[in-house]
Parts: structure tokens; sequence; C-alpha cells
């Protein structure tokens, strides 16, 4: 029987993969803003700023968050699927790749916000996805709470990314650990999905094979 997975991905692409794939994409994304708050130290080292300034680039990234609700509604259902990850992707290597090449607190700041953002762009749009079987509601529910889990689960392996990363090098390789580690997610994705799909909350269609 033919399922919603399989209106989005390639006919060739088994169930294991089409999970694999997104949570690949995902996981690198959320997770990281454990490892910046283990990485505090090396931060404000780096940015020769004290941990007030550290901590509100943190809470930036959840208002970044917190504002990409209505923002992922709106612009996830003006695109296909592709097209719209093609884009995001993009731009979240190019935030990363400034980031990696600044030591301007303020940027820091901005920037951390647009992470945030683009971190919930990811979700609301994979986990509908994994999620189409479900109701729509309930969907965005596992989604979100997937977040949550996976960025609050990763505080503390964050610490041990601390002891061997930042003891070696500056702040700053975070963001180049933070490409690297979403590619492969990327990539496959980009593979295995169809061209011209949509991804609507109410209707799941296909414009093109």
């Amino acid at each position: 029987m033919s399922t919603t997975y399989h209106h989005s991905f390639k006919s060739w692409v088994p169930r294991w993969l089409m999970v694999l794939t997104i949570l690949l994409t995902l996981v690198p994304v959320t997770a990281v803003l454990g490892i910046y708050i283990g990485g505090m130290d090396s931060a404000m080292s780096y940015y020769a700023a004290d941990s007030y300034d550290i901590k509100f680039s943190i809470i930036m990234f959840y208002l970044g968050v917190a504002s990409g609700f209505s923002l992922e509604k709106t612009i996830s259902t003006k695109f296909a699927t592709k097209p719209y990850f093609t884009m995001c992707c993009i731009l979240f290597i190019l935030v990363n790749l400034i980031l990696y090449n600044t030591q301007n607190l303020i940027l820091l700041i901005v920037f951390r916000f647009l992470n945030g953002t683009l971190a919930l762009v990811f979700v609301g749009t994979s986990f509908n996805l994994i999620f189409q079987q479900f109701h729509s509601q309930r969907s965005r529910v596992l989604s979100y709470a997937f977040l949550y889990g996976t960025m609050f689960g990763s505080v503390p392996l964050s610490y041990i990314v601390d002891a061997v990363l930042f003891s070696n090098y500056n702040f700053n390789i975070l963001f180049i650990l933070i490409i690297f580690s979403c590619l492969p997610g990327f990539v496959l994705l980009f593979v295995c999905l169809k061209n011209g799909v949509e991804l609507r909350k109410e209707k799941f269609a296909l414009k093109t094979k």
C-alpha cells in the first residue's frame, strides 16, 4: 500500500532510510545548543565577553526558535519542499561560516537568532515528512517535543565535547563542526526527496514526478 512517505520520497528509498535521513538532518541542528552551553568558558574567552553576554546569545537562539513558529507555518506552505530545504541549508551554512570567521559579539547575537529560526524551519518541515500519517496537530506536537527533547538531552554530552574540543581549539571551531555534522543529512535529504514535492498541513500534493 502506498503511504504519504512515498509521495515525498523517491520510490527506491526504504522506510528506515527516510527516517535516518531526517534524523541526520535534524539532530545536529538541534543538539548544537547543548554543546554551545557546555562551551560557555571557551566562548567568553574567544569573544572577550562576560557570561551575561554569552547567556544573552543563548536566549537569542531561543527567541529565534519562538519567533520561527509563525514564520515556519507561513513560508513552508509557499515553496516546494526540496527547494525550500535547499534554500534553508544554504542559509544555515552561510550563517555558520560567518560565525566561524568573526569574533564580533554583536554578529554572534544576531546570527544566533537567525540560527534559531532556521533550526525551527528544519524541524517543522522535516517532521511533517515523518509524521504525515498522523493528524496534523499531533504531528506538530511530536515534532516540537523531539526538538526540545534533543536540545535538553544534548546538554550532558556537551561537557564531553567541551573537554575534548574546546581544550584544543578556539570556540569558533564549533561552527565548522556544525556544518560538517549537518552536511550528510542535507545531502541525503536532497537526494531522497522527489522533485516538485509540496508539503502542506492540510493537503499533501505532488506537482511533478
